[in-house]
């Protein structure tokens, strides 16, 4: 499933690439693009397969909660690297986000 699912998403890119004109930058252009998304692509893999390795050691839970928090490392990621600055609304909902995830973790403590 995994798999699949990651097929559909390379060919989704590769989709909007074409479609937004990106082959017409010729064989320069691929190879800039390819060394920007070079980097993304192996913080990727490197996330996905410590994500499936994790459940191999670790509660499913504790997995589901990590993963849970993803959006606010990109938010925190976003606005240390890049200098972006979050909007008062998406910022407000992923405070929403931490409170939920929070009040899962104190549950599931024995």
């Amino acid at each position: 499933v995994a798999a699949v699912q990651q097929a559909l998403s390379s060919l989704g890119g590769v989709w909007r690439y074409w479609s937004k004109g990106g082959h017409a930058e010729g064989v320069l252009g691929l190879r800039h693009s390819f060394r920007l998304v070079l980097p993304v692509s192996a913080a990727l893999v490197v996330s996905l397969a410590s994500y499936r390795i994790s459940l191999l050691y670790n509660a499913v839970s504790f997995a589901q909660v990590v993963k849970g928090l993803n959006p606010l490392f990109a938010l925190i990621c976003s606005a240390a690297l890049l200098r972006e600055r979050s909007s008062p609304a998406r910022t407000f909902s992923l405070l929403l986000l931490v409170a939920g995830v929070g009040t899962a973790t104190a549950t599931e403590i024995d």
